[in-house]
């Protein structure tokens, strides 16, 4: 019998320990969680278009290209599902309300820079889940605690607005800057749901104007002086054009006296 060399003997040997020291079950991890982010991604997108009560399971298993069986081989049930939808937007909500207050000195940074950041991420966080956030509040009307990490993530965001904004604030006596916050977070958040859900105008969610004239009201709001150049004013569809004054012809107008 042939015996083999020791360099190869040596190699035989590391191949093996490789072996029983891989995981042989992160294969299968990584194809469930592949298949778990396909079914939420599918469902967020599907939400824009439909309510949760008619989101069919069928319908977003086709739309992730796979199986029913593959949505229940990851979720209970539909409520499940959501529980995990809510638990992936408002977990990324957070991390770019981080990122929009985290600068490099906070201490240089105005407080004008800080409000237009925080409005623009929070109206861009609607733009980008409009549907979700839609049907959210919906199904909020049967399922009331289904709302509540939308709401502890949007105080959690108010905190730290507090924090990185209330020193700045020194022309407001510091028991009052934060009840101050609290109130032009509810002025943003209030006003990003009502444009999501009934669209008043006159301007729409979609316009990057609606971030900006929030911005402006907010710095209004809490005593801050424009600095950051914000554009033009924009010109609302419901304004209406000053009256001119017809010209009378010269039989209407008055005779000077001879």
């Amino acid at each position: 019998m042939e015996i083999p060399n020791p360099a190869v003997r040596q190699r035989a040997v590391v191949k093996r320990g490789i072996a029983a020291d891989a995981d042989p079950l992160q294969p299968v991890q990584a194809r469930a969680q592949a298949t778990r982010d396909a079914l939420l991604a599918a469902g967020r997108a599907m939400l824009a278009d439909c309510d949760f009560d008619s989101l069919s399971i069928a319908d977003l298993a086709a739309a992730s290209k796979l199986s029913v069986g593959s949505f229940y081989g990851r979720f209970r049930d539909k409520e499940a599902f959501f529980e995990q939808l809510q638990e992936q937007v408002t977990a990324e909500f957070l991390l770019a309300a981080r990122q929009a207050l985290l600068a490099k000195d906070g201490s240089t940074t105005p407080p004008e820079a800080i409000v237009a950041k925080v409005c623009a991420m929070v109206i861009d966080g609607f733009r980008k889940d409009a549907g979700y956030v839609r049907a959210a509040l919906r199904h909020a009307s049967t399922q009331p605690a289904s709302w509540s990490p939308i709401q502890s993530a949007g105080r959690q965001v108010v905190q730290e607005v507090i924090a990185v904004l209330g020193p700045k604030l020194t022309h407001i006596a510091p028991t009052q800057r934060g009840a101050r916050i609290r109130f032009a977070m509810q002025l943003l958040y209030g006003t990003g749901i009502n444009a999501l859900l009934n669209d008043p105008g006159p301007i729409p969610l979609r316009s990057k104007r609606l971030e900006r004239e929030l911005c402006r009201v907010l710095c209004l709001y809490l005593g801050i002086p424009k600095g950051t150049d914000l554009g033009p004013r924009p010109v609302l569809n419901n304004t209406t054009p000053p009256l001119s004054t017809p010209r009378r012809s010269a039989a209407q107008r008055p005779r000077r006296p001879a």
